[in-house]
C-alpha cells in the first residue's frame, strides 16, 4: 500500500481515520476499535478479486460486507486559495475539497423492506453524527459540511452476484481556516 502523501492523499487518509474513531461506525462494521474499523474502509474501490482479471466472487463480496469506500471527488474535488499575504511577504493559501464517502452493507432479507431501509438510515445517521463529534480535532478532517448525494439498493437481477446489499453515497467537504 502506498503512504498518501500531499493534501489530496492525506484528506483521504484523515477522512478514513475520521470515520473509523466513530463508535457507530465501529458498531456497524462490528469493530471493538478504530483501528479495527479501519480495515473495513478502502480507498477508491475494494481490493482486487482473488481471481486474476477475474470477477468477485458472491462469497468475497459478502466478505467485505458492510464497508465503506473514500475517495476525492472527480470534480472539484481539490482546490487551494489564496487566504493572505504573511508578514515576510509571502503567500499563505487555504486547501478544501470534497471527498465522496459510500458506505455499503449487506440486508437481512428475512426482514421488510421499510424497516430495513429505515435501520439503515438511523444507523447512517449516527455515523454522521459521529463525524461532527470527531471532525477537526487533532488527526481528523477538518469537515466543513456533509451532504446525503443519494442512497441505493442493488437491484434485485444482481442479487445472485452481488448480494441483497443497501448503500449510501455522501459528500464530505473538508478545508482549513486561512
Amino acid at each position: 500500500m502506498v503512504t498518501p502523501a500531499g493534501p489530496i492523499s492525506l484528506a483521504e487518509d484523515y477522512l478514513a481515520d475520521t470515520l473509523a474513531a466513530v463508535s457507530a461506525f465501529q458498531t456497524l462494521v462490528g469493530a471493538a476499535s478504530a483501528a479495527e474499523a479501519k480495515e473495513s474502509i478502502y480507498n477508491d474501490a475494494l481490493p482486487a478479486p482473488a481471481a486474476d482479471g477475474g470477477e468477485y466472487t458472491l462469497a468475497e463480496l459478502q466478505d467485505y460486507h458492510p464497508y465503506a469506500l473514500v475517495e476525492t471527488d472527480p470534480e472539484g474535488g481539490y482546490q487551494m486559495d489564496f487566504a493572505s499575504i504573511g508578514g515576510d511577504g509571502t503567500h499563505e493559501y487555504r486547501d478544501s475539497g470534497k471527498l465522496i464517502l459510500r458506505i455499503v452493507r449487506l440486508i437481512d432479507t428475512a426482514g421488510e423492506i421499510e424497516d430495513d431501509e429505515r435501520t439503515f438510515k438511523n444507523t447512517i445517521g449516527q455515523v454522521l453524527d459521529g463525524l461532527w463529534g470527531v471532525a477537526g480535532q487533532a488527526g481528523y478532517l477538518a469537515i466543513t459540511a456533509i451532504r446525503v448525494a443519494g442512497w441505493h439498493r442493488f437491484h434485485p437481477n444482481d442479487e445472485p452476484a452481488l448480494g441483497d446489499a443497501q448503500g449510501v453515497k455522501v459528500e464530505v467537504h473538508w478545508g482549513t481556516e486561512g
